[in-house]
């Protein structure tokens, strides 16, 4: 009897425990290599797709500046123009007092 279970043990089960083992083994080993392959695939795309969002962004940051600087160098002209009116309409003041003459802002 105990020899009918050595040779089931011998013929049966190391074999099986070892094709087994060698079978977990190589499934452990592909599944990490797909894993791997798959995230370093959807990395890439996230990588493409954050490049593709921060192009965007330079380009939108890009047009507010640009446009931010349009409106601050059309402030100063105005400014500056209107400061150029304030002093000639200070100029004629005296001079339209003296005179008598009504003052014309225009």
């Amino acid at each position: 009897m105990s020899n009918l279970i050595w040779d089931y043990f011998v013929s049966y089960a190391i074999p099986g425990l070892v094709g087994g083992g060698f079978a977990w083994l190589i499934f452990a080993f592909l599944g990490q290599k797909f894993i791997e392959q798959r995230l370093a695939k959807d990395i890439k795309r996230f990588e493409n797709q954050l490049s593709q969002k921060t192009e965007a962004l330079k380009i939108q940051l890009s047009i507010y500046a640009h446009e931010q600087n349009i409106v601050a160098t059309t402030a100063l002209i105005l400014l500056k123009t209107m400061n150029g009116m304030r002093l000639s309409r200070l100029t004629r003041l005296p001079m339209a007092i003296s005179q008598k003459q009504p003052l014309c802002l225009g």
